[in-house]
């Protein structure tokens, strides 16, 4: 990490802008990001809209690891 922002972006779980992240695959980048928080003064992330319309579902899992209360280990 070069600057003191950074942003991730899905594309999809099989990599062809399709599919559906498990959570096991996104606690690995939770965890990640999480080590990233002291460090950066905003982190961005986005995912990839597909025809199955996992991106919404897939980034409210990943917001649902950071906000206040939550007690839940990703990875």
């Amino acid at each position: 990490l070069t600057a003191d922002f950074t942003y991730v972006r899905f594309h999809g779980a099989t990599g062809k802008y399709e599919g559906n992240y498990t959570p096991e695959m996104l606690g690995k980048w939770a965890d990640l990001i999480r080590g990233w928080i002291p460090k950066l003064r905003d982190i961005y992330v986005y995912f990839n809209n597909d025809q199955g319309g996992y991106a919404v579902q897939n980034a409210l899992l990943l917001k649902s690891w950071f906000e206040e209360g939550s007690d839940r280990r990703c990875a």
